[in-house]
């Protein structure tokens, strides 16, 4: 992340320091844990909840925005990567992903479940619940 996103989460209090290194600090990542539990309990497809929960997290951290543009928008561009970094190494002990050099890649009995979650109906098999989820998709 440029340097004036990390000065710029570090005085709003959204990153801290660990080590050599920039993590989330706890109260964002709770933050974003809690939209992510809330939108799941509604049903709502873990991979569609990304943008939703970080944002709607960042947003109860973070009230006003008092630095000028070019703090802020480094930090945003950065963010992607720096939540993958904090949260990969919590996803690594939990035995969801596994590391493989400086790449990470989610563990077998992880991602078949999480491929056999997010099927989705055949329109020839399934008309029925094919046709319900395209709804869905159109309503929102």
């Amino acid at each position: 992340m440029h340097p004036a996103g990390i000065k710029f989460g570090l005085s709003h209090g959204l990153l801290e320091l660990s080590g050599a290194g920039v993590v989330l600090s706890p109260p964002l990542l709770e933050s974003i844990s809690e939209m992510a539990r809330r939108k799941v309990r509604r049903r709502k497809r873990v991979i569609w909840i990304w943008d939703e929960a970080v944002s709607a997290g960042i947003g109860k951290v973070l009230v006003r925005i008092t630095a000028p543009r070019q703090e802020f928008v480094p930090f945003f561009t950065g963010l992607d990567r720096l939540i993958f970094e904090t949260l990969m190494p919590i996803a690594e002990k939990a035995k969801i992903a596994e590391r493989n050099g400086r790449y990470f890649s989610a563990e077998r009995t992880f991602y078949r479940r999480f491929r056999q979650d997010i099927r989705r109906p055949h329109m020839r098999l399934e008309a029925n619940a094919a046709w319900r989820l395209h709804f869905r998709k159109l309503t929102r």
